[in-house]
């Protein structure tokens, strides 16, 4: 429970006052009419409530409590477990997101919405979600920087952290991130701490794409936030194949145009059911 709690079990007094004054104070109230109440019906509790951590984090628990009583019925102790649900909620929450956003959203609308979601999630400053470029540079689809969307800049992969996250397929340093890619402009600017990423796949297992997260602080959960990476990568590499696909499809039209509009000869496409013309270009009017 000190764990959990993230409490010195030296300076922690065991009793009641010392206990309420660890959940999240928009909980309290709620927490202490459950207790009262099993108190006054004289059975068993159960609570899921929220503790506030000094750094701001939050953290969800299940509570389950049994008190004693002597022969007058007052009570003399109470017993109980805390389970941390922060690891399961937050799978919960990731599922649901995705199953709201992808049925509103595609495109660039989703992957900054994945974005913005990783970042609250993860309570880390700053999210890309990458296309891999063929000349050993990577262009960001969506970026998350402090509570705001930046400019899409390619850069180079050389010296970054993302380079060396294409070698894993995911990676996690749950701090000093900086010290070990000092030439990683993006962990130099936010003079990062923690980095977590997972490469994106294709169908056929080509790594098409990045996705990770930067933060300031220290990693609270490594397995957490792998967990939640792991989920969102899955969607977020459909997307991105899906833009992937669009894009080849442009540029074999636009080259279709090409050759169709500028050929010397006259060329003219007719539905061999009609004879209508479908598409003609200048030189049959020539």
């Amino acid at each position: 429970i000190f764990n959990i709690f993230e409490i010195d079990q030296g300076k922690f007094g065991a009793n009641y006052d010392a206990f309420l004054d660890a959940i999240h104070p928009e909980d309290r109230n709620m927490v202490n009419s459950a207790y009262q109440d099993s108190l006054r019906l004289k059975k068993p509790y159960t609570v899921i409530h929220r503790l506030l951590m000094k750094d701001g984090r939050i953290k969800h628990v299940q509570e389950c409590g049994k008190s004693f009583y002597d022969d007058n019925g007052d009570a003399l102790y109470s017993i109980g477990t805390v389970q941390d649900l922060t690891d399961s909620l937050a799978l919960e929450e990731v599922k649901k997101f995705l199953l709201k956003c992808g049925a509103i959203e595609s495109g660039t609308e989703f992957l900054e919405s994945v974005a913005c979601f990783l970042s609250k999630t993860l309570h880390m400053e700053y999210v890309s979600i990458d296309w891999l470029l063929e000349d050993g540079h990577a262009k960001p689809l969506a970026t998350f920087c402090e509570n705001k969307f930046v400019p899409k800049v390619s850069y180079t992969l050389e010296g970054t952290a993302s380079q060396y996250l294409l070698q894993k397929a995911l990676c996690c340093f749950p701090r000093d991130a900086r010290s070990l890619f000092p030439n990683d402009p993006a962990l130099a600017e936010l003079q990062a701490q923690a980095f977590i990423g997972a490469t994106l796949s294709s169908y056929d297992g080509r790594t098409i794409g990045l996705i990770y997260a930067i933060g300031k602080n220290p990693l609270a959960s490594n397995s957490r936030a792998a967990d939640v990476l792991n989920l969102v990568s899955l969607r977020a590499a459909g997307e991105m194949e899906r833009r992937l696909a669009l894009e080849e499809l442009r540029d074999s039209e636009t080259k279709y145009h090409s050759l169709f509009d500028l050929s010397p000869d006259g060329i003219a496409i007719i539905d061999p059911h009609s004879a209508a013309f479908i598409d003609f270009n200048d030189q049959v009017c020539h």
